[in-house]
């Protein structure tokens, strides 16, 4: 046997000891990017693309099919404790309060869950338990309570779900049917603004950055949460179309229940909206017994909170910060301790307190939070009632690591577009880099010392063999 042939059989065996069908990055240890919790359940998504679910399934919306490995908790809902994969090639997430959103390398839209009126983009069906895909030409996303955004590629921002509340940016009442005719109406999502680059989506309220770097907002109205100056009654409960907040200089925002957070490209934080829970920093006292409903303060203008905020997350009557040294900090409501596990539930804190350090993402769902590290880990803490942690439902006190087992096969996924917005003409969008899966360098070095060595033990021999040495070696 010549010595290319022994080399090709090297490299062969070396081949053959890698698992059929798993790839590098399932192999390795955590390595989680980002995480979005919906209303009772979570998204996470790794490094390589591998979207996985956990939580709260009665609608569908971990999207696994409807399997639970926990067919009912204490409040007789279906759970899916253990992460399980539903997705791949994924590059953004959203999770809303019983629907979930994806978006693929290629720029296609994703969803699954409850879906009616549409929220997860196309009228399919109510109850959609699988990914299907929904659109083309998608660059981000964002998931309320009832609603989605949909931004496309040409910077036309789409909305489809309830508008009960003018979340779509305009006051037409939905229905799926014609009263007079009893006939089905088709919904299909509407256009709400162009020259958008940002979005987010609150409970049912919502929030835009442009081209310009000016912030608009419209939707629910009744706290303050549009951040306009006005208060809406019961008679005039919405701002039906987007309006302008700030007219230039916002680099982020977030939307959560009832307030609004934007931060500005020199890093303050400002925010708005429905104190309650003191989660826009009103009072000065640290912690003290949470106030009564009817006590909560509005603040229906953008005031300045804080300054050196990196990123940051409006959740349910609480607010966190990531900081630009990486620390997560909170203040808020405690309920569930979803806040900070350090104190009571019926507590409530307008003073920020260090949660932990090396965060890179945070999000926070109706009672419960997830935040990922720099090492790829991701851990959790607060309501864990439908396995929100991805642990058996119970009360937890300290944050727990999520632990996925790998590697998982890849899901079956419906390949054909289900449904497409009609849009305005729109330039080509720009071709998407493809995304590196897995570093080949460990596998390259470790095929070149096998080889080498290989060589360098052929060579040893027939000098051996030249010297007579042989019969001596073999005996």
């Amino acid at each position: 046997m010549n010595s290319i042939l022994k080399i090709l059989l090297i490299c062969s065996l070396i081949t053959l000891l890698i698992p059929g069908g798993a790839r590098a990055d399932d192999m390795a240890e955590d390595d989680f990017i980002r995480v979005s919790c919906g209303g009772s359940h979570t998204l996470a998504l790794r490094q390589n693309g591998d979207l996985w679910a956990w939580g709260l399934n009665d609608y569908g919306q971990v999207g696994n099919g409807g399997e639970n490995d926990i067919l009912y908790n204490d409040f007789k809902q279906p759970c899916q404790s253990k992460p399980v994969m539903v997705l791949d090639k994924v590059v953004d997430i959203a999770a809303g309060g019983w629907h979930s959103l994806a978006i693929r390398e290629d720029g296609s839209l994703w969803g699954w869950g409850m879906n009616y009126l549409a929220r997860i983009g196309s009228d399919i069906e109510e109850l959609v338990k699988k990914p299907v895909k929904i659109m083309d030409d998608v660059q981000a996303i964002a998931a309320g309570t009832h609603f989605s955004l949909i931004l496309k590629t040409d910077g036309t921002l789409w909305g489809s779900g309830n508008n009960d509340l003018c979340q779509l940016g305009h006051d037409i009442q939905y229905t799926d049917t014609d009263a007079e005719n009893d006939e089905y109406i088709p919904i299909e999502p509407s256009l709400i603004m162009e020259q958008v680059i940002a979005i987010a989506a609150g409970d049912s309220h919502a929030l835009a950055i442009r081209e310009d770097g000016s912030l608009w907002a419209w939707g629910w109205n009744a706290f303050g949460q549009v951040g306009n100056g006005q208060i809406n009654d019961a008679n005039n409960s919405c701002q039906s179309t987007p309006v302008q907040i700030f007219e230039s200089g916002v680099k982020c925002v977030s939307a959560g229940y009832h307030h609004s957070l934007a931060i500005m490209e020199d890093g303050a934080l400002w925010g708005w909206g429905s104190n309650a829970g003191q989660s826009l920093l009103e009072s000065e006292e640290e912690i003290s017994a949470a106030p009564p409903a009817s006590a909560a303060s509005m603040i229906i203008k953008p005031q300045k909170l804080m300054d050196g905020v990196k990123m940051v997350v409006a959740g349910v009557k609480r607010t966190f910060v990531i900081k630009e040294d990486g620390s997560l900090w909170g203040w808020g409501d405690n309920a569930f301790q979803a806040l900070n596990f350090n104190y009571r539930n019926d507590h409530v804190s307008a003073v920020p307190h260090k949660i932990m350090d090396d965060v890179v993402d945070v999000n926070s769902g109706d009672m419960h939070t997830m935040a990922v590290k720099e090492d790829g880990t991701l851990w959790g803490w607060g309501n864990n009632s439908c396995s929100q942690l991805a642990q058996p439902p119970g009360s937890l006190s300290l944050p727990v690591r999520v632990q996925v087992e790998y590697p998982a096969p890849i899901p079956e996924q419906e390949e054909e577009p289900v449904a497409e917005v009609e849009k305005p003409a729109a330039e080509p969008a720009p071709e998407k880099e493809e995304v590196q899966r897995g570093n080949p360098l460990p596998f390259i070095i470790g095929c070149a010392v096998i080889v080498a060595g290989g060589i360098a033990g052929l060579l040893i021999w027939r000098h051996k063999k030249r010297k007579g040495q042989i019969s001596a070696w073999r005996e």
